[in-house]
This record gives structure tokens, C-alpha cells and sequence, in this order.
């Protein structure tokens, strides 16, 4: 009886995992991976990483952008002076500053500002100073070219690729995550198809095994058969329940797999599936990819980065010597209206030019420095050329694999159409006595075997195919 309860609750889970599905609408892969661009978290954090690093790419233009820049400055200066009558006890300074600044990528640096500062002294003899407020203004253009350390703009030209390296890097990587997690999706979705399908041919493998069992069961009470016939019907009975039961938990562990990366918790999926014939198979072409596959974009960039770094560090090992320039007009007067006016003229013009040079004295650092980064820049490059090997490596080999799963497809569905009219044949040799029920056990093993190869095939050259789509170009 017990023996009875266990193999109806196995035979009867099969009709519920059917029916739970079999009134709900079907969701087809592109639903599916919909789903999972909707809900996935991880889809879409990786997607808002890749927009973001894609927008910070002008990051690197930002230093070159024209910058408005103020100053406002009070002082109060009450120390002692040494000649109080003239210089008075108490200075009270009042500046402000108004001008924009910008860095050109060929390494001058400029300021033009207009600057307003009011002197007022207290304390002073008013017939040794008669004038104790002054108001001077001035509009002031001061630059300043690199020449030996950033050169003409060398250093800030490294800098601004350095940074859009890195933001390409970053981009690149976030690009490859979305295709894997979307190639991820898509085996999950065929791994439940498939082990629904499994499902379905180990039901179907039991019931003609209970079959079997049945009708040896008949024979031994007419005493046609011997009891071993039948004890061997009850033992392979058993072993299709435990296949099947296998086969079930494999569709529950697929189902939670295939919720989890739609953003759900549970362990049921009610939909039915797609399910592609051997001869849609067959006729899967090869996906298009793009030149360069995201992760390997993303390693180059890196080497880009790493180049930098170090022609950095060499431009900072050079001597600095800069030109430097200023010229300004001036206004000074008690009043501000006629200060401003002389600032709008050239008679009191202010002009001054130099050099100034900085030369680094431990050679010894510096030397080291730059051998510690030309190992960094070869290390990279070797990186680089590594991937880009293994990414051509890859697709070869996964195109090579494509073409030898579909001809064991075909000859995997030729032999389980064989194995099945072997079986259809022994069947009926059986039910008139002229074959053991051993040979159509074995028999009927033989077709099952053919069918969960076919499947197995199948599975391979679906993996396959979302394996290439990481290397197609967008998203």
C-alpha cells in the first residue's frame, strides 16, 4: 500500500506541474529577458553605471572650461609703525576681485579680472598726509606658458586621456555586465525548458514501464510468465520513479534560478515555455558581434591609463620653467568714478615678463620611478594583447563548438527515431511472448538515453548562442 501511495504521488505530481501552466499565457525569451531588464537590480545598476561613465566623458574637457572667479578681502591692520605721522596706527583695506581664468590644452594658464582695493589710513599728521582714502582699480591679464615640465600642455593633455581612459574603462566594463547578465537570463531560461522537457520523457519512460509491470503482473497470475519477469518490471518501475523525482526537484531548482534573476522569490513559474524543434535548431545562424568585445575595450583602455600614469610621472620629473607675464591698466584716485575711468585708459599702464625654473635634484628616485612605470606599461600592454588573444580564442572556439553540436543534433534525432522504432518493435514481440521483458527494459533505456541526449544537444546549442551574444556591439 505504501509502495502504491508513493508511486501515485510521483505519477500525479508530473499532471500538476502541467496543469499549473497549462491555462496561464506563454512567455517567450524576449519577455523573459524583458522581465529581467525590468526588475533585475543588478541589470540595472550596471546599465545606469555604463549612461553615467558614458556622460562623464566630457570630465576630462572640464579643466580646459572657461571659469568665473571672485575675491572679496577685508583687513584691519593695527600693528605699530615706526613713523606713526606718516604711516599712521591704523590701516583699514577693503579688495574685491570679479574675472574669469582658463586652461588652454597647449599649457597656458590666464587670468583677467578687474580689481577695485580702497586704502583708508587713520592716525596720520593731515599736513604730512593730506589724503588719507585712496581707491585703486585696475583691469589685470596675467599668463603663464609651460615650457620644459608640461610642455605646451603635454602634462594636461596626458591627464584629460587619462580621464576619459578611465571613464571608457568603466563604461566598457558595465557594457560586458549587462551582456553577461542578459546571456545569464537566457540560460536560465532554456535550462527550465529543458528540464521541463526531461520531465515530460521520464513521465512518459515510467508509464511505459508501469505498462510492463502491469502486464507481466496479468501474466504471472495466469501463470503464463515467471515471478522474476516481474519482480524485474517492479525494480525498473522504481528506478523511472527516482529518475523522474530527480527530474522534478531539477525543474523546482530551474524555476527559483529562473525567478531570481526576474526579481522574484519563488520557486514556481506558472508560465509555459518555448520549445525549439531540432530543425529551428539546426537553422540558428551565428550572432553578429563587433570587432572588439567590452571587456577587451575595457583592457584597452586600462592600457591607456596605465600609459598615462606614467608619462605623468615623467613630466613631473622635469625641471619646471614657465614664462610668466602680467599687464594691467590703473586708476588711483580718492574718488572710485574717476579711479574706474583711468582704468579704461593706458596712461598709467603696469607690464611685467620672467621665467621661472625648478630643477629636481634626486636623479636617483626619479630614475627608479621611471623603470617602476615602464614595467607597469608593459605589464598592461601584455594584458591587453593576452585578452584580445583569448577573445578571438573564444569566439573560434564557440563557433567551432556551434557547427559539431549541430551535427550531433542531426545524428542524435536520426538515433533516437531509431531507438524508438526498436523499441516500438520489441514492444509488441513482447506482448507475444517471443522477447524477454529484460530486452525491452533494455530497449526502452537505449530510447530514453537517445532522447535525453537529443535534449542534452539542444541545451549545448542554446548556451552556445547566449555565450556569442556578449560579443555583440550595444546593448
Amino acid at each position: 500500500m505504501k509502495i502504491m501511495r508513493c508511486y501515485f504521488a510521483i505519477c500525479f505530481f508530473p499532471c500538476l506541474f502541467t496543469s499549473a501552466f497549462a491555462g496561464s499565457a506563454s512567455i517567450t525569451l524576449d519577455q523573459y529577458l524583458e522581465q529581467v531588464q525590468g526588475s533585475n537590480e543588478g541589470y540595472q545598476g550596471s546599465v545606469l553605471t555604463e549612461h553615467a561613465d558614458q556622460a562623464a566623458l566630457v570630465e576630462g574637457a572640464l579643466p580646459f572650461a572657461v571659469q568665473a572667479f571672485g575675491n572679496l578681502q577685508y583687513t584691519d591692520d593695527r600693528r605699530q609703525t615706526i613713523v606713526p605721522i606718516f604711516e599712521g596706527t591704523r590701516t583699514v583695506t577693503d579688495t574685491s576681485q570679479l574675472g574669469l581664468k582658463k586652461l588652454f590644452d597647449f599649457g597656458l594658464q590666464s587670468q583677467l579680472f578687474y580689481g577695485i582695493t580702497q586704502n583708508t589710513i587713520y592716525g596720520v599728521s593731515p599736513e604730512l598726509v593730506p589724503q588719507t582714502s585712496l581707491v585703486t582699480a585696475g583691469l589685470t591679464l596675467q599668463v603663464t606658458q609651460s615650457l620644459w615640465q608640461n610642455g605646451f600642455g603635454k602634462l594636461n593633455q596626458i591627464s584629460r586621456r587619462q580621464t576619459e581612459a578611465l571613464d571608457l574603462a568603466s563604461a566598457y566594463t558595465s557594457a560586458y555586465q549587462v551582456k553577461t547578465l542578459l546571456a545569464d537570463a537566457e540560460t536560465r531560461y532554456w535550462t527550465l525548458a529543458i528540464a521541463r522537457e526531461v520531465v515530460i520523457i521520464q513521465q512518459k519512460s515510467l508509464n511505459r514501464t508501469v505498462a510492463i509491470r502491469d502486464f507481466n503482473a496479468k501474466r504471472v497470475r495466469a501463470h503464463l510468465i515467471d515471478e522474476p519477469d516481474l519482480l524485474t518490471s517492479i525494480a525498473q518501475a522504481k528506478s523511472k520513479e527516482f529518475d523522474l523525482k530527480t527530474a522534478i526537484d531539477n525543474v523546482r531548482v530551474a524555476e527559483r534560478s529562473f525567478n531570481s534573476a526576474r526579481g522574484m522569490d519563488s520557486d514556481s513559474v506558472p508560465e509555459p515555455l518555448m520549445s525549439l524543434a531540432p530543425e529551428a535548431l539546426q537553422s540558428l545562424q551565428v550572432p553578429e558581434r563587433s570587432e572588439l568585445r567590452d571587456d577587451v575595450k575595457a583592457a584597452e583602455q586600462n592600457t591607456i591609463v596605465t600609459t598615462a600614469k606614467s608619462d605623468i610621472a615623467t613630466q613631473n620629473t622635469l625641471p619646471i620653467l614657465n614664462v610668466v607675464g602680467t599687464v594691467s591698466t590703473n586708476g588711483l584716485d580718492p574718488s572710485l568714478n574717476t579711479s574706474f575711468h583711468d582704468t579704461l585708459t593706458a596712461n598709467n599702464p603696469y607690464y611685467q615678463i620672467g621665467v621661472n625654473l625648478t630643477v629636481p635634484l634626486d636623479f636617483g628616485e626619479v630614475t627608479a620611478m621611471k623603470r617602476a612605470y615602464a614595467e607597469q606599461m608593459k605589464g598592461a600592454e601584455l594584458t591587453y594583447r593576452r585578452r584580445l588573444f583569448d577573445q578571438e580564442n573564444d569566439w573560434k572556439d564557440l563557433v567551432k563548438k556551434l557547427g559539431e553540436a549541430k551535427e550531433r543534433l542531426a545524428i542524435a534525432v536520426d538515433v533516437e527515431n531509431a531507438e524508438k522504432l526498436k523499441y516500438d518493435h520489441e514492444s509488441v514481440r513482447q506482448k507475444q511472448g517471443v522477447t524477454t521483458t529484460y530486452q525491452v527494459f533494455q530497449y526502452d533505456l537505449d530510447y530514453l538515453t537517445s532522447q535525453l541526449n537529443r535534449i542534452q544537444t539542444q541545451s549545448i546549442i542554446l548556451n552556445l548562442i547566449a555565450q556569442m551574444k556578449t560579443y555583440r556591439s550595444g546593448t
